[in-house]
């Protein structure tokens, strides 16, 4: 038996389960009340049972899914460090809002003035900070929508009246994607994310999943060296199929590269699946019909501890 227990107080628990004898999966949601210090997890190996007893337990996961969400909007991959975000140009706010899948945060930004078509969120990579040098290639993804001028701008040294990479979001969410290779005299590459680009009305945008990863160019080893990384993949590749997927992904392995476990990661870090591959594999199938729609990265490592990244969408 399992229960979930407000500060270890005996005879009261916010979940409940009972297990049979043979492995079964157990899954619940607690919104956390007042007074809360700890939520504890209560494993029985005989409940209620004046028999001695064994119990066997395993893949636990605990998950923040839910709550008032931030202002703010995380990059997916840890390696690349994002510096403090700012409105810009007149924008008004930005706030934490649902994002793109259930129980994920985005953000708003809003601009109320019409007078001010270039109202923005400046999100700003430092190249020092996060050794990227000339010819290193940056991949960005993210997804938006809004009905007034919803757009992003990789914008080099926050220089306005130029982009190196650029895309118009619609009415609903999409995803847009895009690799930049750094040029020379690049200090910061800064994510301009516009609530009513161009337009003489306010506006209003929402963003998600936001990833800004370095694929490719002479200085991706150095930066990685410390995680022990021998390689991360093009994070768009056609080696898993279907992505994106409502029920399970395929990934086909490459045949020079030996595979031993793989692991699924929200973008919050969250560990959400994972699994051995055997040296024989030439395809991993992942299931995913039982996790929430959004995007994750997928981690396959080898005996070594290198591994390659890949992004995963579950719709």
């Amino acid at each position: 038996r399992i229960e979930v227990v407000k500060n270890n107080q005996p005879n009261s628990y916010d979940l409940e389960y009972d297990f049979g004898s043979s492995w079964a999966t157990y899954s619940g949601t607690h919104t956390v009340t007042a007074g809360t210090n700890t939520l504890d997890i209560w494993l029985f190996s005989n409940f209620n049972s004046q028999n001695p007893g064994t119990a066997f337990y395993d893949n636990l996961i605990v998950q923040k899914v839910g709550g008032p969400c931030p202002d703010l909007l995380p990059n997916g991959d840890p390696l690349i460090t994002i510096a403090a975000a700012s409105n810009q140009a007149g924008l008004d706010s930005t706030t934490g809002a649902t994002g793109n899948g259930n129980n994920t945060c985005g953000i708003e930004i809003t601009n109320n003035d019409g007078a001010q078509p270039w109202a923005r969120r400046r999100i700003s990579i430092d190249m020092a900070t996060n050794n990227i040098t000339t010819g290193d290639q940056v991949f960005f993804s993210i997804d938006g929508y809004g009905a007034n001028g919803a757009r992003i701008e990789v914008v080099k040294n926050d220089q306005p009246n130029s982009y190196d990479l650029e895309y118009d979001f619609g009415s609903s969410w999409t995803t847009y994607s895009g690799t930049h290779t750094v040029t020379t005299g690049t200090n910061t590459l800064d994510i301009w994310l516009f609530s009513n680009f161009n337009s003489q009305n306010p506006g209003t945008a929402f963003y998600d999943n936001l990833i800004v990863q370095k694929v490719g160019g002479t200085s991706l080893q150095t930066s990685l060296a410390h995680e022990n990384i021998n390689t991360i993949d093009q994070i768009q590749t056609n080696r898993i199929f279907p992505n994106p997927s409502t029920s399970e992904v395929q990934v086909a392995l490459s045949e020079n590269k030996k595979y031993a476990t793989f692991e699924l990661f929200s973008l919050t870090g969250a560990l959400v699946k994972k699994g051995i591959i055997h040296e024989s594999q030439k395809v991993v199938t992942i299931p995913v019909h039982d996790i929430q729609n959004g995007v994750y990265l997928l981690n396959l490592s080898n005996q070594k501890g290198e591994r390659s990244v890949f992004k995963v969408v579950k719709e």
